[in-house]
């Protein structure tokens, strides 16, 4: 995820403030869900710790987080058609 008109700083901001969120909606799951996230399956616990790693699974949680959310917002989620 990139932003070209953010400095770098606001930059690593953004980016850890996104990741406490997907951090914090991972977390209010039941215990029992599984992610599949490519060919790997992945616990409650185990998103959270690639969240907080930043690595490429957690990366890829958070934008799917992210996306989420911006469908949420834009009423794709809910639109009947």
């Amino acid at each position: 995820m990139s932003f070209n008109n953010v400095s770098q700083s606001d930059n690593q901001e953004l980016q850890e403030q996104l990741k406490e969120l997907a951090e914090a909606r991972i977390a209010v799951m039941p215990s029992t869900m599984r992610l599949s996230v490519g060919s790997s399956e992945y616990t409650k616990e185990e998103l959270i710790k690639h969240v907080r790693a930043g690595d490429e699974v957690g990366q890829e949680i958070v934008e799917a987080q992210l996306d989420f959310l911006k469908a949420l917002a834009s009423g794709v989620v809910y639109d009947n058609d």
